[in-house]
């Protein structure tokens, strides 16, 4: 392990590969063999690229929490126990969301969304704008996002402005409801079934990148994405999740003959 890191360049020392395993960041090695010859190893064929991500999370970021986090959020198995504890205190180490006056001026979403829905959501898209975070996109990783949203019919295709005010909404509300009950209460298999539909959210995002690191869209996109799924399970709206599911699913099988969807919002 510490020969296939050095090779692209991660300089790690057999003892902080120990440490790692102790912190959780690695998983507990399998033994073969006795006495003398009894040998260690891992046998999970993607160890090599989650050490990866747990060296570069803890250079990164300097905190055994955030790797922990960032584990989970690209789909690895970390225990839940394990992982509220660390999404929790990320949460409480990090400064609340604070209202500032919008930048500029919101735009108009009615024109593709009509009637009450529109409404509603120009109303949130105000109050995203309003509302500031410590997690700020980059304009490279909103325009991904809008390619996304654009592929699924949600928004006009070259309007970044759209999708950007939208998450805007969004990350506000997952930062209040990171420090909530949400992540504590919720149970083993909520946890895990959120990650499986982040982890499918997160391959479609990921197939429209350009020149973006895949580590910067699912950190910047991820916790609050995360967030979302796992409201939506405890509080019973699986039907409004399994549709957002199935459109994506739809849209990753490029099939021109399959008739497009209804708006999501029509389906509430």
């Amino acid at each position: 392990m510490v020969l296939a890191l050095a090779a692209q360049g991660r300089n790690v020392a057999l003892g902080e590969l120990v440490a790692w395993r102790k912190d959780g960041l690695l998983p507990p090695l399998a033994s073969c063999g006795a006495g003398n010859g009894r040998s260690y190893y891992w046998r999970e064929p993607d160890i090599i690229a989650r050490t990866e991500i747990a060296h570069d999370a803890l250079r990164r970021h300097g905190r055994v929490d955030m790797a922990v986090v960032t584990l989970w959020l690209h789909g690895f198995s970390v225990a839940p126990a394990q992982l509220r504890r660390a999404w929790l205190y990320r949460a409480k180490s990090r400064k609340p969301p604070w209202v500032r006056a919008a930048a500029g001026p919101i735009p108009d979403v009615m024109a593709f969304m009509p009637g009450l829905p529109g409404v509603l959501l120009q109303a949130m898209i105000g109050m995203g704008a309003a509302v500031e975070t410590e997690v700020r996109p980059s304009g490279a990783i909103l325009a991904l996002l809008d390619r996304a949203l654009a592929a699924l019919g949600e928004t006009p295709r070259g309007n970044p402005r759209v999708a950007g005010q939208i998450w805007r909404a969004v990350q506000a509300l997952a930062a209040c409801l990171e420090t909530s009950a949400l992540i504590r209460e919720s149970s083993d298999a909520e946890m895990l079934t959120a990650q499986r539909h982040l982890c499918a959210a997160m391959d479609f995002i990921l197939a429209f990148r350009e020149h973006e690191k895949e580590r910067d869209v699912v950190e910047a996109l991820g916790p609050s994405l995360f967030t979302a799924i796992l409201t939506l399970l405890r509080s019973g709206q699986n039907t409004l999740l399994e549709a957002a599911m199935a459109r994506i699913a739809t849209a990753n099988l490029k099939d021109d003959d399959v008739a497009p969807p209804e708006p999501l919002y029509a389906q509430a």
